[in-house]
């Protein structure tokens, strides 16, 4: 397994730089431009932690967390995470959205193998980011793809059964958890 940790990206102590710097370096050996890779989430991204993005009120936080391997120093994965108190629910939610894989994944360079770890090290990095700065109660989680839901089913099922989190479930292309 590779040795991932969640970082959040800021413009302030030069992290958005290395992340960009980093996938633009991955755009190019895949033969791809960096402006034309995923720009709608970029932007977004790139709003939020400069903070051009909207504001979505003083009780939500929103921060880009981008999962890095520290073996080959990379990023493989950035998204959006939002947390904010949603009605139905008990305490905080964090929301995972706008889950973007690198140019390395994306355009085959990486091993195929290398996707699941991703995943899986997305979501224990938003577990611990639920637990300890960003502080929820509940992880909703936006899945890439159809595929993914019957892989977050089975991973979600082995955190109940394991304690970590008291209630998962799949509705749509989300995944609930109640920690």
């Amino acid at each position: 397994m590779p040795n991932f940790e969640t970082h959040i990206l800021a413009v302030a102590d030069g992290s958005w730089d290395r992340f960009e710097q980093d996938w633009r370096n991955q755009c190019q050996k895949g033969d791809s431009e960096f402006d034309e890779y995923a720009p709608t989430s970029l932007r977004l991204f790139k709003g939020v932690v400069d903070g051009t993005g909207a504001s979505l009120g003083p009780l939500n936080t929103s921060v880009i967390a981008a999962l890095w391997d520290n073996d080959t120093e990379h990023y493989y994965l950035a998204a959006l995470l939002n947390r904010a108190g949603l009605p139905g629910w008990d305490g905080r939610v964090l929301r995972v959205r706008e889950m973007t894989v690198s140019p390395l994944i994306d355009c085959d360079m990486a091993a195929v193998a290398m996707y699941p770890d991703v995943i899986i090290g997305t979501l224990n990095g938003v577990f611990h980011l639920a637990g300890t700065s960003l502080g929820a109660d509940h992880i909703h989680m936006n899945l890439r793809s159809p595929a993914d839901k019957a892989f977050f089913a089975a991973f979600g099922t082995a955190f109940g059964a394991s304690g970590v989190a008291t209630k998962v479930e799949t509705k749509g292309s989300w995944l609930y958890v109640t920690l």
